[in-house]
């Protein structure tokens, strides 16, 4: 009986491990979950911060120089949904040729203005670019400051 009891005594033991285990996964998981949630409520802290701007926003992933995402006030001034902004156009139908201009991702920030020509109308137009680096990927901010110029 002995060997029993000693066996026993011995899956007493590794259930009250296991115990301990499951105790600490569950404790892992609420932080992770907990942790999910922050970033959920950041993002739409930041979209709702990006939308909000008064001012075009293109975000362009420097290494691809895709359109990444844009804001609200982008889509209402060049009135393009968009779906439509990602499938059928990219930078250079918005901003000038910024080849030129070698951005890297080292640099803080630049200016570029220029006259650009929408609607058979002629604006002056400052670019602020500003690098913004992610762990996912590097991204151009580019804000647009469009002023009519009178004719």
């Amino acid at each position: 009986m002995s060997a029993e009891f000693e066996e026993l005594d011995e899956n007493t033991k590794q259930i009250g491990l296991l115990k301990k285990q499951i105790k600490h996964f569950e404790s892992y998981i609420q932080n992770l979950e907990s942790s999910l949630e922050k970033k959920k409520n950041q993002e739409k802290l930041y979209y709702q911060f990006f939308n909000t701007m008064p001012f075009p926003i293109l975000l362009i992933d420097i290494d691809t120089f895709v359109i990444f995402d844009c804001n609200e006030e982008f889509v209402d001034r060049y009135q393009i949904a968009k779906d439509d902004l990602f499938l059928k156009y990219s930078p250079s139908d918005f901003l000038p040729d910024l080849s030129m201009y070698n951005l890297t991702i080292k640099h803080k920030s630049y200016q570029i203005p220029y006259v650009h020509r929408i609607n058979n109308k002629h604006y002056f137009v400052e670019l602020k670019i500003n690098p913004f680096i992610s762990d996912l990927s590097n991204y151009l901010i580019i804000t647009i400051n469009i002023n009519k110029i009178q004719e």
